[in-house]
């Protein structure tokens, strides 16, 4: 590219930037910085239009990509693991943590965590499948 053409394109991109983005106004800033027509101007302004979008949407997106990591992050400091929970609680069972809980409740927590009073699954559906059958009947006519 052309080095003027960069430069027209930079000058409208960074007038896009700043938040000048009225066409009229960054049209006057470049026909009277350049010397050029306004039909020239236009040629740049799509150019230049494309390409801030584009930058816009790369920047959007990273900002989206930093945001949604910073959430996962924050949600995993703030949730005790499984494995934590039951540290704790057997901590409290033993007696090496003073807490307000009582062992009992403690300990039907851990049970509960553990699932140690789950039923045992038991497969209750018939895995074999009949084909089912149909038996066409024909009527018999009654034209008698």
């Amino acid at each position: 590219m052309k080095p003027n053409k960069e430069a027209y394109q930079s000058f409208i991109i960074n007038e896009l930037r700043k938040g000048n983005i009225q066409y009229k106004d960054v049209m006057l800033a470049f026909v009277s910085k350049f010397q050029l027509t306004e039909k020239t101007f236009c040629i740049y302004w799509k150019i230049a239009n494309e390409a801030y979008l584009q930058e816009r949407a790369e920047i959007n997106e990273a900002i989206q990509e930093q945001t949604i990591q910073s959430e996962k992050e924050a949600v995993k400091r703030d949730i005790i693991s499984k494995h934590d929970a039951l540290e704790v609680l057997s901590k409290i069972v033993m007696g090496d943590l003073n807490a307000n809980n009582d062992k009992r409740q403690s300990i039907e927590t851990m049970a509960k965590i553990e699932g140690w009073f789950a039923p045992k699954e038991i497969e209750t559906t018939d895995k074999t499948i009949q084909p089912l059958q149909f038996e066409i009947i024909k009527r018999e006519d009654k034209t008698t």
